[in-house]
């Protein structure tokens, strides 16, 4: 991947299913099937600034690993996001033991849910042999009163919010089943978002999979794209934000990357590519 690029984004599973349950579970640890501890709840911390990959941001939320809860643990922080594009949102995640530095960011588009979700598997720090557990997290539109996950078994567990409406939940390795996520409105409306455990490549990574014109996500970004024409280009990454032409008659065309205030300018002669550059501005007139 070509330097400055950081982020991934995949689709999960929509479930409409009905529920069927009645209890809370108020701790922050919970049960699958007939297993303990195979879930644990994101619990707030105290807000304060944060860098994630050099992403500003607020720390939101932490959670333990659900079999070793004396582990280090996960926080998710909410990216500060760039004002021209209100849609783009992005999570910064680190393991506690961990410099913020060496976490990651993840970055999406909005779409017209009322949520946006980021499915992933983290390893486990120090376990032997290596294991890693399936944590999930997102962002509640304002009118989401409450967000529920219903277990395999039918239990339910209100999922605390953030200042920022961020949820979290982290599942262990023994895990099985379908999981569903049910958000409620004030007026008694509800939405319900379905993925199962162990998690499946298909249904790892950001939701809704939203793209906006002439923007790309970083993950599309690879050194190989140096070798695609300016058909191909096009044909892969859609039409681009803004073209200009050199006085040398080089064809540039600029595109923005989801959730960052810089993004990539390519140029081409005629069908090959002579040039490729990140952290660019955009050009003036682009917003």
């Amino acid at each position: 991947m070509i330097a400055g690029c950081r982020v991934a984004l995949i689709v999960v599973v929509l479930g409409l299913a009905g529920c069927a349950s009645s209890t809370t579970q108020p701790s922050t640890t919970a049960r699958l099937g007939d297993r303990v501890r195979d879930i644990s709840v994101g619990v707030e911390v105290a807000p304060r600034p944060v860098e994630v990959m050099g992403a500003r941001g607020t720390a939101e939320l932490r959670v333990q690993d659900p079999g070793r809860p004396e582990a280090p643990g996960l926080v998710v922080t909410l990216v500060r996001g760039v004002a021209r594009e209100p849609r783009d949102v992005c999570f910064g995640t680190y393991i506690t033991n961990e410099s913020p530095e060496d976490g990651d960011v993840n970055c999406q588009v909005r779409g017209g849910e009322p949520v946006v979700l980021t499915l992933s598997s983290q390893f486990i720090p120090g376990s032997v042999p290596p294991t890693k557990f399936t944590i999930v997290y997102g962002q509640a539109a304002t009118g989401v009163k409450r967000v529920e996950l219903i277990d395999p078994g039918g239990r339910v567990t209100s999922l605390p919010l953030s200042a920022h409406r961020i949820f979290l939940v982290a599942f262990s390795p023994a895990a099985r089943g379908v999981v569903r996520l049910r958000l409620l409105f004030a007026g008694g409306m509800s939405f319900m978002h379905a993925f199962s455990l162990p998690l499946i490549d298909r249904e790892a990574g950001a939701w809704p999979r939203v793209r906006r014109r002439g923007a790309v996500f970083n993950y599309g970004i690879g050194e190989n794209i140096v070798t695609d024409s300016y058909r191909q280009f096009i044909r892969q990454l859609g039409p681009p934000l803004r073209g200009f032409t050199k006085p040398n008659g080089v064809r540039c065309i600029y595109y923005d990357v989801v959730g960052y205030e810089n993004g990539w300018t390519f140029c081409f002669q005629g069908q090959a590519m002579v040039g490729a550059a990140g952290n660019q501005a955009p050009p003036a007139g682009v917003h």
